[in-house]
């Protein structure tokens, strides 16, 4: 029984070594142009012609497959830097001769930060903790970044704080609390003044904190004034302190 097991592990294994197929003598080939009419294989080469766009070590890895009529150049070609990253590209060429071509390379979404090029589609939810839109205007010399985002229960207007035009709107709905606890409610319009300091220059609350503007005259029914308060309506005043 035991020469039947023996021989039967032998079988298989053969025919699992007969399916292993190695490409070429199992090295990379060298290779300074990544846009050629390649066969399949293994190729490198360091700041290779068309190679992917990560400098973060000069050399660079490229896999392709490519389809078996000779008379096309129809790749699939998978491209890596050899930096120790989770950076890795892909792009498709198909010709329909030997004509040389190099397309865009396509970033895979991995665990770092990623750049998509175009419009993106989701179907369903998407969950993240800080959602920012950057603004592509071009704007004067030390001026920051506009752009608009959310962050836990606040929504942003403005540039971020941390630089000296960190000037913001500022809206913030309610958040979670324990029990007893008073929830911060209000809308507010921050001016920088510094790079790590700003003041609050206008805020409505309703969680029972103070409601202000501080600087400049209230103008209730009129455009002009003549004192801090100025009202051309009926008042009813039921408190005064």
């Amino acid at each position: 029984m035991k020469k039947k097991l023996i021989v039967l592990f032998i079988i298989i294994s053969s025919i699992q070594l007969l399916k292993a197929q190695q490409i070429g003598d199992g090295w990379e080939q060298t290779v300074a142009d990544f846009s050629q009419v390649l066969s399949s294989g293994g190729y490198s080469y360091p700041s290779p012609l068309a190679g992917v766009p990560d400098t973060d070590h000069p050399w660079q890895h490229l896999f392709v497959l490519r389809h078996q009529n000779a008379s096309n150049n129809h790749q699939l070609q998978i491209g890596a830097s050899y930096a120790v990253n989770d950076r890795l590209f892909f792009r498709k060429i198909a010709v329909g001769g030997l004509t040389q071509e190099s397309p865009q390379w396509n970033e895979l979404a991995t665990r770092s930060a990623n750049t998509f090029n175009g419009n993106q589609t989701i179907n369903g939810s998407l969950n993240t903790k800080e959602f920012s839109i950057m603004s592509d205007e071009s704007l004067p010399s030390g001026w920051g970044i506009t752009h608009f985002y959310w962050k836990g229960h606040t929504l942003f207007l403005g540039s971020p704080r941390g630089s000296w035009t960190h000037n913001q709107v500022v809206f913030r709905p309610g958040g979670s609390g324990s029990p007893g606890q008073t929830c911060e409610n209000y809308f507010r319009i921050e001016r920088a003044l510094s790079i790590d300091n700003y003041e609050t220059c206008i805020q409505f609350s309703t969680d029972g904190t103070n409601n202000f503007i501080k600087n400049g005259n209230v103008l209730i029914g009129k455009t002009s004034q003549n004192a801090g308060v100025n009202y051309k309506l009926d008042v009813d005043v039921r408190h005064i302190t």
